[in-house]
């Protein structure tokens, strides 16, 4: 649990973090992480992953790539799939 001290104007707010320490992140990263906190659970896969450099909490760029992108190239080609029917055994889908 974060404990923020929302005092001053200044584009950073102190927090405390799990282990009483102080740290600091900008009031639009805290934003977004509250809207994120209430929202997580219709898209736990986009949550903003963070991470604490010198006692500033940043927002980490994340390397991966979509699930679906990560899935091999279909069998089918384009040319096939468009000629709308798909033989899956003695199974015939039109698409």
């Amino acid at each position: 649990m974060l404990t923020v001290d929302t005092t001053d104007d200044s584009d950073y707010l102190t927090v405390l973090n799990d282990h009483g320490e102080t740290v600091y992140i900008t009031r639009d990263l805290m934003k977004k992480l509250t809207a994120e906190a209430e929202t997580w659970h219709w898209k736990p896969w986009l949550k903003t992953k963070t991470e604490v450099v010198g006692n500033i909490i940043q927002e980490v760029e994340r390397t991966t790539k979509d699930s679906v992108e990560n899935f091999p190239d279909g069998i089918f080609t384009e040319e096939y799939k468009k000629s709308n029917f798909i033989t899956i055994g003695p199974i015939v889908l039109e698409l």
